[in-house]
């Protein structure tokens, strides 16, 4: 577990922290290395260990450190992608995209631990890393935005 980590670190030390557009593009990489092995046997382990990290704290201790990992290195796609444009952080939407982001991810490695079918490209992965964060901004912007009235123009 521990090499599998270092090695996941390892493949972003050289990623600009200011460049979502790279920093997705790797993470893409590394979720499609998922579909080939070792990498597929590896990741199909450790879900299979996850759970049973309840009756082991040992095992508990290195997932949670992974997990950390995880999301500190989701944060850093999500900040580089939200600042992109030279606004500063939004701590609550930072929050709440690496959760959904972390989410999506989530269910792509299972899927892929799994055999799924389902056709990705690298490219494909990243626009829709993009789009997670992305949409979860516009969807609290829009909670925001007054409720137009029936004939659907927009309330001032």
């Amino acid at each position: 577990m521990r090499y599998d980590a270092e090695a996941f670190t390892e493949a972003f030390k050289d990623a600009p922290d200011s460049s979502g557009t790279v920093i997705a593009g790797v993470l893409a990489g590394q979720i499609l290395s998922i579909r080939e092995e070792p990498q597929r046997s590896r990741t199909r382990a450790r879900l299979e260990l996850t759970m049973s990290k309840h009756r082991d704290t040992g095992i508990a201790s290195e997932f949670q450190q992974m997990a950390d990992s995880y999301r500190a290195l989701a944060e850093r796609l999500v900040v580089a992608i939200q600042t992109g444009n030279g606004t500063p952080v939004d701590r609550s939407l930072c929050d709440e995209q690496t959760t959904v982001l972390l989410a999506y991810l989530g269910g792509l490695v299972f899927g892929f631990a799994n055999d799924s079918p389902d056709e990705m490209s690298r490219d494909d992965i990243a626009r829709q890393i993009r789009a997670v964060i992305i949409g979860v901004a516009a969807e609290r912007a829009a909670d925001h935005t007054p409720i137009s009235d029936s004939s659907g123009v927009r309330a001032k």
